[in-house]
């Protein structure tokens, strides 16, 4: 039930839409009070995955580059199964640089190094784009900023703790759960990862 003050408008609570320290709407919910200092410390360790302008050395913003080149997209798809037959027709052709950013500002490029990633297909040397104005949600793959070193992992939150979790099951990688100590800031979500294969 909405409620009007002086003159029939109504009075406004709380702040405005899009406003805060994460810029978007809010909810408001009921939780046990136990559960408040888990939520408390969640909620302030959630600030620090404000994107930055930190970024790892020989990353590249994907808007920066204003060729286009078009390449032509088949209308079917290929199978990775049994054998079809052969069709040749081009229904669209596609410009990567907009296919990858979305015409988004805020997208950059980085080849990932090591093989902490490789269950989630991620293998040394592919090149990750990163999306670096949205929020992480949980298991998204992010970029982080940890201390002076960068570092790419699947974002969990174990009882209001941020987790970075590395998927190489073949390999024994430490799960890194960042401290108040630590400096930490969130570089951006993997939104495609590229591969050469030849």
């Amino acid at each position: 039930m909405s409620q009007t003050g002086r003159g029939g408008k109504r009075a406004g609570a709380g702040r405005k839409k899009g406003t805060g320290a994460f810029k978007e709407p809010t909810v408001v919910k009921r939780v046990p009070v136990s559960a408040v200092p888990a939520i408390d410390n969640f909620l302030e360790q959630l600030k620090n995955l404000v994107p930055t302008n930190c970024l790892p050395d020989e990353s590249f913003l994907l808007n920066n580059f204003s060729s286009t080149h078009k390449i032509p997209v088949a209308s079917d798809p290929v199978r990775a199964g049994y054998l079809t037959p052969a069709e040749s027709n081009i229904d669209d052709y596609i410009d990567f640089n907009e296919y990858l950013s979305g015409n988004e500002k805020d997208i950059i490029g980085v080849y990932a190094e090591g093989n902490s990633m490789v269950d989630a297909g991620i293998d040394e040397g592919d090149l990750l784009i990163i999306k670096t104005n949205v929020y992480p949600k949980e298991r998204d793959i992010i970029v982080v900023q940890l201390n002076e070193d960068f570092t790419v992992k699947r974002l969990h939150f174990n009882n209001g703790n941020i987790e970075l979790i590395p998927e190489n099951a073949l390999e024994n990688y430490p799960i890194i759960q960042p401290n108040q100590n630590d400096e930490m800031k969130i570089v951006g979500v993997v939104t495609f990862v590229i591969k050469q294969l030849s």
